[in-house]
């Protein structure tokens, strides 16, 4: 989130929320936790691109009130 306070994002993306960083967060809330952070940086024209056929990733799509694009 220390990055999104520095420079505001237009687009975000996210692919996937698995089991690929567990050893670096521990548990897939915690990955889920650290993805989503990006949505909450988006600058006021900026939209969210997500994996709607992940549900992890659809998960965290309430992490923004902008426009979410699901792919």
């Amino acid at each position: 989130l220390e990055l999104g306070r520095i420079a505001r994002h237009e687009i975000a993306v996210i692919t996937a929320i698995s089991e690929a960083h567990l050893e670096g967060f521990g548990t897939l809330d915690r990955i889920a936790a650290a993805k989503s952070e990006i949505l909450e940086s988006l600058s006021e024209g900026g939209f969210a691109v997500l994996n709607g056929d992940c549900p992890r990733v659809r998960s965290v799509a309430g992490r923004t009130d902008r426009p979410v694009l699901f792919c």
